[in-house]
């Protein structure tokens, strides 16, 4: 899942991040991972706090994100505050750069995701990535039959 993220996060943060002239070049892999590392503690902070429908429901929206989605506003809110606070770079043009960056990677993953002839990322490897999951964690069962209960009601 980590490698799809990473993939998805250099194709849009070419524009976003590389072709920036307010970005210092030697920043640019290092803003990227901090793109990853806030999607990845607020997809990993919703299963912690029991948000397992929120999240099954953004990653089944096939590619189309709110950009007012509470979770998507933590994660671009996260992203501009290391972003800032890291490598120095504004305050305005970090906030350009998560808001713009943030939600086109979370809409292409969830897109990723949702697609049926795409076998690259699927939901059930997300939360058993976000849960620490694999056969043996009871974590991981509960993951599941939450996810059961959130789509299907029982």
């Amino acid at each position: 899942m980590l490698e799809q993220l990473n993939e998805i996060i250099r194709q849009f943060g070419q524009s976003a991040v590389v072709d920036n002239a307010d970005v210092p070049n030697e920043h640019n892999d290092a803003v990227m991972q901090e793109a990853q590392s806030s999607i990845m503690n607020g997809l990993q902070g919703m299963v912690a706090n029991g948000q397992i429908s929120q999240l099954t429901d953004m990653l089944n929206n096939g590619g189309s994100l709110d950009q007012n989605n509470p979770a998507v506003q933590g994660m671009a809110n996260n992203f501009l505050g290391g972003i800032t606070e890291k490598f120095g770079i504004s305050k305005e043009t970090a906030t350009k750069i998560a808001m713009s960056l943030i939600p086109m990677v979370l809409a292409q993953f969830s897109k990723k995701a949702g697609d049926p002839n795409d076998n690259s990322l699927n939901i059930t490897d997300i939360l058993g990535s976000l849960t620490g999951g694999g056969s043996g964690s009871g974590d991981f069962g509960s993951v599941l039959s939450n996810i059961g209960k959130s789509i299907f009601g029982k």
